[in-house]
């Protein structure tokens, strides 16, 4: 427990787009205002990478600059890996979150399978501490998060005074342009149909670069994460680490298979 007389709180922060995107920067100067930060991030672009870490290779670690009063360290690594690191030997004592992004690029619907800021927040709840992952519907690294700042201090202030919803990890989407405020949401159900872009290298080697577009099979629905973001809103989607399917062990509680 925190005496908040005599220590302030800590929260660790991480991302996926590495130490040197805007994104964490703006999160890091949000959180000073509440907290001791310790930054732990990858030290180049790790989107994408869910919730992968490394196991057969070194992590490499410098110490980096530009964020304030904030402690800093760049990882040769994947988010999970920063959050691990950060966890079990970079931070100093335990945290009392940990914050992910804020992303450049939403991480709705199905995304937060395939989200490397999401992968760290879910660490953190796997560790006992709250993870909530920031993610902006602008993948533009040169825009205004002026609203995204705002939706981030409105988040923090909740998690400090225990007005969040309890869950074990949590994940933040922020629209572009003026937000109307913050709701609770669903995950909208859908998924990514890839189009592989080929193409040959100059040797005649075959090479692909993945593409595709999002298909939101809730599009009439008015309370998943992707209709809030649509309509202005902020949108806060609880998730759980047990993905167990309970509605099909209480269909069947006896099922079994004889050998």
């Amino acid at each position: 427990m925190i005496n908040t007389d005599t220590e302030k709180p800590l929260l660790m922060i991480t991302n996926d787009d590495g130490v040197a995107a805007p994104g964490i920067k703006v999160l890091t100067n949000v959180a000073l205002r509440y907290a001791d930060v310790v930054v732990v991030a990858p030290d180049g672009s790790n989107s994408g990478k869910s919730h992968s870490f490394t196991v057969m290779d070194e992590l490499r670690v410098r110490k980096c600059t530009g964020f304030g009063k904030a402690t800093c360290y760049a990882v040769k690594g994947t988010p999970v890996d920063c959050a691990k690191l950060g966890f079990y030997g970079l931070v100093p004592r335990r945290p009392a979150a940990v914050l992910s992004g804020i992303n450049h690029g939403s991480n709705t619907a199905i995304s937060v399978h395939y989200s490397g800021t999401l992968g760290a927040a879910r660490e953190a709840a796997m560790m006992g501490v709250p993870g909530i992952g920031f993610s902006f519907a602008n993948s533009d690294e040169n825009a205004d998060m002026t609203e995204a700042a705002r939706v981030a201090d409105a988040v923090i202030d909740a998690f400090f005074r225990g007005q969040l919803p309890k869950s074990n990890f949590l994940s933040v989407n922020i629209p572009r342009g003026d937000v109307k405020g913050i709701r609770m949401t669903r995950m909208a159900m859908g998924r990514w149909v890839e189009k592989p872009i080929h193409f040959r290298s100059p040797v005649g080697q075959d090479l692909y670069w993945l593409d595709g577009s999002f298909h939101d099979f809730d599009k009439d629905a008015n309370d998943t994460d992707e209709a809030a973001i649509a309509q202005g809103w902020a949108a806060i989607t609880p998730f759980m680490i047990d993905v167990t399917d309970y509605d099909v062990l209480e269909s069947d509680p006896d099922f079994h298979i004889n050998l």
